[in-house]
Order: structure tokens, then C-alpha cells, then sequence
């Protein structure tokens, strides 16, 4: 049965516009009723980082370096002389102070030598007095002989002036003649023992020479036969034993003076063209020992350089502890030409740049590091450029920093 026109346009056209307008007013009812969202402000980000007050300057940079103990001063004794090591109280590794006795030998024996020594002296001394007389003796008997010899000229002269007078034969003046011919054979025997004993006194004179020679080093010897420490030291070998019969110049003892203890360093290029600068100037260079804070000046370069660098040495000015052979670090103060600020090494980028707080913004300064700084138990760099007492110094890390970029000090 067909539909009626009236039922056909309520179900094809009225229906489906029904529908439409009844799902648009729930639309806009939903719409209208539905809660309203505050807006959001959207905030730049502040980065929180730590920053550093640029309150004070450094005048010197400080090198942190590695070296050894040494001594130039090690002395070894000797037996001065043969005798009987009777005494050798201090150990290995023992310290001594100044006038402590080290070494002593046996007093008797050490007497003998030495009486021994001014006997030959004296017996010397004895031999050249008496070839002493007898050169005088033989140039009194060459005197006389010479005036014998004078008279026995002039007797020859007269007599034959009275032969030439017929005054005496011939035989008077052959007689003279003979006379003069002994006296002049006594006069040259006279004259050779005068050279022989001038050499004989020569000889008498360098046997007691070396008697006084012999004898000065005899009486150094027996002073060294007690040793007494000029110095403070410390033992570091013994070669004997006491009680040991030592022949001279046996080893016996091996100490190093404690005000002769140096630190010897190896310093890299770079640092030995500060200390030089800084030496050139008449400026100081001090240093301490890390943990014991014993003060240490700069002795020397050494002679020759190598690929590691230049080794310099510097001298402990107080007593110390230290042993050579130890290994010890050590920091040194080098003055600089000027005034530089100390910052972490965190607050560097790059070479040459940090970071400065202003207004909350960072504002990038150009600087220059000139040495470092030990804050503490760290390292530091000394920096000059572009900063200024009482800025606001980033010491944060931060990957993105750049100029304008919006922070938040965390220990202002």
C-alpha cells in the first residue's frame, strides 16, 4: 500500500531537521554551560646557578709541584790515622745536633803517633843546627885560608923582588913558590867544603821541612781522631764497627748536613718562563710543603734542560723532617706583574670567556689566565680581563650559557 504524501515528509524531511536542531541546542547548551579556564601567564625560566663575589685580588700565582728530597752535602769520614775505632755511638738514620761527637779513636795510640811524629821533628831540627855550625865553622876556615893564601901571594912577590936584587938565590923564591902552591890547593879543599856543606844544610833544611809537615798533619789527624759535629745532621751509612783496627782513610762514617736538604722539582716551560721573569725583577719566590707548611726559597736552575722540562731546586729554610729520597709536593708563590682574581675553573668557557650576573642576565667578559691558585686542597685559575671588584661571578657550568640568558643566584 503506498505512504501518503503527509507521512513521506515527516519521515524524509521533518525527522532528520528534528534531529539537526535538537543536537544543535544540546551543542550550544553544552557550550554555554561548560567551565571557563583562567589564562596562563607564561614566565621566562630562570636558570639556578652558583656565582662567586669578586671581593679580593691576588698578587702572586702559585704552582703546584712534585720533586724530591736531596742533599749536596754528604760527608764521609775517614780513620785519620792507624788506630783503634773505640767509640761509634750513633746509628743509622739517627739525627744529631751540633757538637755531638760522631767518632772517636783510641787516645794511647793516637799519642804515640803523634810523639812519634815530634820525635822526628826535633831529631831534624837537631841535624840542621849542627849542619848549621859546621857551615858556619866551614866559612870561617875558607876565610882564613883565603888570607893564608894572601900572605903566601905576597911572600912569593917580595922574594923574588930580592933575587932580582941578588939579594937571596933562587932557591928562597922556589920554596916561596911551593909554599903558595899548598896554600892555594888548601884554599879550593876549603872552598869545596863550603859548597858541600851549603848542600848539606840544603838537605838538613828540607828533612826538617818535611819533619814540620809531617808533624802538622799528625797533630790535624789527632784532632780528627774525636769527631765533634760542626752541624746538625743525620747518619746515613756506618763502615766500621767499634773496637775495629782501621788503617788511615778506611771509611767510617757517612752522615748529610740537615741545612743542606733541598727539593729538587722539575718545572714544564712555561712555569720556568714566570719564575725567571720574576728573578729578573728581584722578586722573591717562596714555596711551602703541602700538609707540613715548611717554607722553602729558591735556590737554582740546573745546567742543563731536558723534554721534560728544567729542574730547579729549593732550599728548606727550617729545620725539617724530610729525608732525601722522599717524595714530596710542594707550592710555590711567583709574583705577578698584576693583580688578578682567583675563580674555579668551572667558571671558565673556552680560553678566554666568563660569565658576569647583572640585573638576572648573564653578560659575557673577555679574560686572560695567568697562572693558578690553590683554594684549599683545589685549584683555581688566576685570571686579568674584563672584570671588576664586586661583580657577580657565574661559577655554574652551564651548556646553554650565553649572553642575555635569564639566571637565578642560588647563594647570594
Amino acid at each position: 500500500m503506498a505512504q501518503s504524501p503527509l507521512r513521506w515528509l515527516v519521515k524524509t524531511i521533518l525527522l532528520p531537521l528534528l534531529i539537526l536542531i535538537i543536537g544543535f541546542g544540546i551543542f550550544n547548551y553544552l557550550k554555554n554551560t561548560k567551565p571557563v579556564a583562567e589564562p596562563v601567564d607564561i614566565e621566562e625560566r630562570a636558570w639556578p646557578v652558583e656565582v662567586l663575589s669578586l671581593n679580593t685580588q691576588q698578587t702572586a700565582t702559585q704552582l703546584s709541584l712534585v720533586g724530591r728530597v736531596e742533599t749536596q752535602q754528604r760527608i764521609r769520614l775517614h780513620a785519620p790515622l792507624n788506630a783503634d775505632l773505640v767509640s761509634l755511638p750513633r746509628q743509622v738514620g739517627e739525627r744529631f745536633e751540633a757538637g755531638a761527637e760522631l767518632m772517636a779513636f783510641d787516645d794511647r795510640q793516637v799519642a804515640w803517633q803523634l810523639q812519634a811524629a815530634q820525635a822526628d821533628f826535633n831529631e831534624a831540627q837537631a841535624l840542621f843546627a849542627a849542619e848549621e855550625v859546621q857551615h858556619v865553622n866551614e866559612r870561617e876556615k875558607l876565610t882564613r885560608e883565603a888570607g893564608l893564601l894572601a900572605l903566601k901571594q905576597t911572600d912569593l912577590q917580595r922574594n923574588q923582588q930580592l933575587v932580582a936584587r941578588e939579594l937571596a938565590s933562587q932557591q928562597v923564591v922556589d920554596q916561596a913558590q911551593e909554599a903558595l902552591n899548598r896554600q892555594e890547593l888548601t884554599w879550593l879543599n876549603a872552598q869545596l867544603q863550603v859548597e858541600q856543606q851549603t848542600s848539606r844544610l840544603a838537605q838538613a833544611q828540607a828533612r826538617l821541612d818535611r819533619a814540620q809537615v809531617q808533624l802538622d798533619t799528625v797533630q790535624r789527624q789527632a784532632e780528627q781522631a774525636r769527631y765533634i759535629a760542626p752541624m746538625p745532621g743525620r747518619i746515613m751509612a756506618r763502615h766500621a764497627a767499634e773496637g775495629e783496627p782501621l788503617t788511615q782513610n778506611s771509611p767510617v762514617l757517612d752522615f748529610y748536613s740537615l741545612d743542606s736538604l733541598e727539593l729538587r722539582v722539575t718545572l714544564p716551560l712555561d712555569q720556568v718562563a714566570t719564575l725567571q721573569a720574576a728573578i729578573a725583577q728581584a722578586q722573591p719566590i717562596s714555596g711551602q710543603l703541602l700538609g707540613t707548611d715548611e717554607p722553602l726559597e729558591f735556590s737554582r736552575f740546573d745546567a742543563v734542560a731536558s723534554v721534560r722540562g728544567l729542574d730547579a731546586w729549593f732550599a728548606f729554610t727550617l729545620p725539617t723532617q724530610s729525608r732525601p729520597g722522599e717524595m714530596r709536593e710542594m707550592r710555590v708563590s711567583v709574583p705577578l706583574e698584576s693583580p688578578a682574581f682567583a675563580v674555579p675553573y668551572s667558571a671558565l668557557y673556552g680560553q678566554n670567556r666568563v660569565y658576569v650576573i647583572d640585573s638576572e642576565r648573564l653578560v659575557a667578559r673577555e679574560v686572560k689566565r695567568v697562572g693558578d691558585w690553590m683554594q684549599g686542597t683545589q685549584r683555581w685559575a688566576l685570571v686579568v680581563g674584563e672584570l671588576a671588584l664586586g661583580e657577580q661571578l657565574l661559577v655554574t657550568q652551564l651548556p646553554n650559557a650565553v649572553g642575555g640568558l635569564r639566571v637565578r643566584p642560588l647563594n647570594e
